[in-house]
């Protein structure tokens, strides 16, 4: 459910804005629509009629309902998932009579929880920096971000591009167990460290969330992503 800081912090701008913007959200791995149900009921009406909700979820097990969650608010359900290039992709998710707990381990990593047996299935993916570079700097742009351990492979590519200049409230979710001792030795998380980054931007983040890293893991990240500063294209 919305109820972290960023969101918190979206809400009180808007609330305190004179009139109402050009309001971006996009649920990024939007699993069953939960985050982006509630959301929009958070929202008072007249910020309401000038967001622009876009929902993505590659599990077809979840296209019915986002459908019509979609419908509900006005908004775009896009049946693909999120990457670093268009094309398709190998997604690794549970069985259809998987219990509705078990799709938090659906992801585009084949993770080695043993516990929950997936199913590989094809799916269509996209470059989520090309639409991002065309968000405009008058817009208000809200991104969560849920991909299940993609996360890894994925922000890097967001930074470097320089699309994430041009979201103003990120809340990201990580999953660090999907990934091996060695993946994670090798820095490919960024973590808090994403915050120093993002200061290179023209127009930083007004706010950026964190779920699902422990303070050590965010120590031992930053180094690294320190280290992709340089490559990084404000906006």
């Amino acid at each position: 459910m919305p109820s972290n800081h960023v969101v918190k912090a979206f809400l009180s701008d808007l609330n305190h804005a004179a009139a109402p913007s050009d309001i971006v959200v996009w649920d990024v791995g939007a699993n069953d629509g939960g985050w982006s149900n509630r959301l929009m009921q958070l929202l008072p009406e007249r910020h309401r009629n000038a967001t622009r909700l876009s929902v993505f979820e590659p599990q077809p097990r979840f296209a019915d309902e986002l459908t019509s969650l979609a419908a509900r608010w006005s908004g775009t359900f896009h049946a693909v998932a999120a990457a670093t290039a268009d094309g398709s992709l190998n997604f690794f998710a549970p069985p259809r009579n998987a219990s509705k707990a078990d799709t938090v381990v659906a992801s585009l990593l084949d993770s080695n929880r043993p516990s929950v047996a997936k199913e590989q299935i094809s799916v269509p993916a996209f470059d989520l920096a090309v639409p991002m570079l065309r968000l405009r700097p008058d817009e208000i742009v809200l991104i969560k971000l849920d991909v299940e351990g993609y996360e890894f492979e994925l922000l890097p590519h967001l930074l470097v591009s320089g699309a994430l200049c041009l979201v103003d409230y990120l809340h990201i979710e990580w999953h660090p167990s999907v990934l091996s001792q060695s993946r994670l030795s090798r820095g490919l998380a960024l973590g808090e460290a994403m915050n120093l980054v993002l200061r290179g931007c023209t127009r930083p983040p007004r706010a950026i969330g964190h779920e699902g890293l422990s303070e050590r893991q965010l120590r031992r990240f930053q180094k690294y992503a320190l280290g992709c500063a340089g490559g990084l294209k404000p906006a």
